[in-house]
């Protein structure tokens, strides 16, 4: 039996006991669908989710935005990301450090610098997981980041506290990255 199948069955009896599924309803099916078939078929649920003229919600698109990370589509996943803030939702915290660790893999530190603009502009506060997220991204320019958009908004100095752990780790990563690079030179040169 197919998901699919499991579905219409679960709103064949909703339907039945007259009770009309919900955002929440959907939200819930949408991220069963992703875990259990990926990301398309949550996707195909929430377009009939608005078929319905049921309303998104921030959870429903990090929901979506999560399929599409899980899935390595990042492309999608940004695409949902900006989907929803267009739609008026700040998001949270949470989707917003998804996206920076995801653009972050990706080398594109300018749509990083982007989004962290507009969240500024939203006035979502970083946390703990976010800001490392950041300096992961930014590296030895994320003390300047930091202070561009005020990262340490509450004044407790936390980025500075986390700061030097995480640019030892990035020099750490860049010295690996380096050797590993030599290595495979090394490997090709000598049959």
């Amino acid at each position: 039996m197919s998901f699919g199948h499991l579905k219409e069955e679960a709103l064949q009896k909703m339907g039945a006991a007259y009770v009309m599924p919900d955002a929440i309803t959907y939200t819930a099916i949408m991220n069963a669908a992703a875990r259990v078939q990926g990301p398309e078929l949550a996707t195909s649920y929430f377009k009939d989710m608005k078929l319905l003229n049921l309303e998104p919600t921030v959870v429903t698109y990090g929901t979506l935005i999560r399929a599409w990370f899980k899935a390595k589509k990042y492309e999608n996943a940004i695409a949902t990301f900006q989907e929803m803030q267009s739609a008026g939702f700040d998001g949270n915290v949470l989707d917003y450090t998804q996206v920076f660790i995801r653009l972050s893999r990706l080398n594109r530190i300018w749509d990083i610098e982007h989004i962290l603009a507009d969240m500024s502009a939203r006035n979502v506060k970083t946390d703990a997981q976010c800001r490392m997220a950041l300096q992961d991204a930014f590296g030895k320019e994320y003390a300047r980041i930091a202070q561009m958009f005020r990262l340490d908004r509450h004044g407790d100095g936390s980025f500075d506290k986390i700061g030097s752990r995480i640019e030892r780790t990035q020099e750490a990563k860049l010295a690996n990255m380096r050797r590993d690079q030599t290595k495979a030179a090394l490997r090709r040169s000598n049959p």
